[in-house]
This record gives C-alpha cells, sequence and structure tokens, in this order.
C-alpha cells in the first residue's frame, strides 16, 4: 500500500523495474521486483537480496540509492531513488556522433566516481556497462543493476565469485573463467576493464 506503481521502467534477467509513487514521503521512486518463476530459485532469491544490501550500503551521487525493501505476495522487491532518465547506451544513440571530448570524458569521470565508490565500500560490481549507467536531465550519470555485485572478499574464484557479467565488457579472465588465479586484491580491476 506504500508504493503505487505507474508504469513499467525496465526489464533485466533477474527482475522487472517499475516507476512508483512513494505515498508516505510524496516522491517518484524506482521498484525492482523479482521476476515470480525465480522464487523456485533460492540462489537467485539470495543474489538478488545481495543486491538490495550491497546498494543499500552505498550514499554517492553516482551510484543509485537503495531505500527500502520489502516483500508483496512472496515477491521480494526494493526500491531505489528513481533516476529520471535513459541509460548510458541509449542516451548516446541520441547524440550526434562523434562525442564531444570534454562530454565523453564529463561520463567516464562519474562512472569512475562511482566505481570508486563501489570498490571503497568493499565490493565489486562485476557488470559494468553502458545499460547498467543512468543519465539524468542534468547530466549526471548513475552506476546501477547490483545484480552480479559482491563483497571483494567473497570473490574466490568459486561459484557466486567474480564470474558473471556481459561478454563483451568481461575481463579476460572472467571469459576464461580462471578467476581463482586472480588475486582477491585484484578482482575490482575486472569492473576497470569493463
Amino acid at each position: 500500500g506504500r508504493y503505487q506503481v505507474t508504469d513499467r521502467a525496465g526489464d533485466g534477467g533477474m527482475g522487472v523495474v517499475f516507476r512508483a509513487h512513494d505515498r508516505r514521503l510524496d516522491r517518484e521512486v524506482a521498484l525492482k521486483m523479482i521476476r515470480p518463476y525465480l522464487l523456485l530459485e533460492p540462489e537467485i532469491v539470495e543474489q538478488f537480496l545481495n543486491e538490495a544490501r550491497a546498494m543499500a550500503q552505498l550514499r554517492h551521487p553516482n551510484v543509485v540509492e537503495v531505500y527500502d525493501f520489502g516483500e508483496h505476495e512472496r515477491l521480494p522487491y526494493f526500491v531505489m531513488r528513481h533516476v529520471d532518465g535513459p541509460d548510458l547506451h541509449t542516451w548516446v544513440g541520441r547524440q550526434p556522433l562523434p562525442l564531444p571530448i570534454d562530454v565523453a570524458l564529463g561520463i567516464l569521470g562519474q562512472v569512475c566516481e562511482g566505481v570508486a565508490a563501489i570498490h571503497d565500500a568493499g565490493a565489486v560490481h562485476r557488470d559494468i556497462k553502458p545499460e547498467n549507467m543512468l543519465v539524468d536531465a542534468n547530466f549526471r550519470v548513475v552506476v546501477t543493476d547490483f545484480g552480479l555485485a559482491r563483497a571483494v572478499d567473497d570473490v574466490d574464484g568459486s561459484p557466486g565469485g567474480v564470474s558473471g557479467g556481459t561478454a563483451g565488457y568481461m575481463a579476460p579472465e572472467q571469459a576464461r573463467g580462471d578467476e581463482a588465479a586472480v588475486p582477491v586484491s585484484l578482482t575490482t580491476r575486472a569492473d576497470v576493464y569493463a
């Protein structure tokens, strides 16, 4: 009853994101809900909840902020700051190309700030790509979608370790599946590579 869904904002492999209105605080939010068929996969449900926990630890202007989490009819969800704008891939596709160097550097600088904040919090994102960045009307770039995020000290090459991500952005050690050979101290470099 607190959140009134107003529109569907996006789809991912693990969940659906809706635009919603927070009636209690009178603000627009993004609400991510797990796909119903995934309730049968306890590891996926735990991964979804880990995404909410990882995002809830971060407070940075270039990282989407989690406000709340809960369940609706047994489906876990979490509530994030609503970023009114397209993902970076879509945004760039709407611009005259090539992008001016100051615009490109402005984007890259903000992405780096967001990724650095994630690493400073002791996590690795594991799926850095333009589709996981949002650009608002004020040209603020925000890192989102922590579905594959892990704590750096949880990344050990075992199932659920550093592997995962999108093929075109994966570091070579991720693509080869030899993350076990990568020291924990270097796992954040896969995000930097992406």
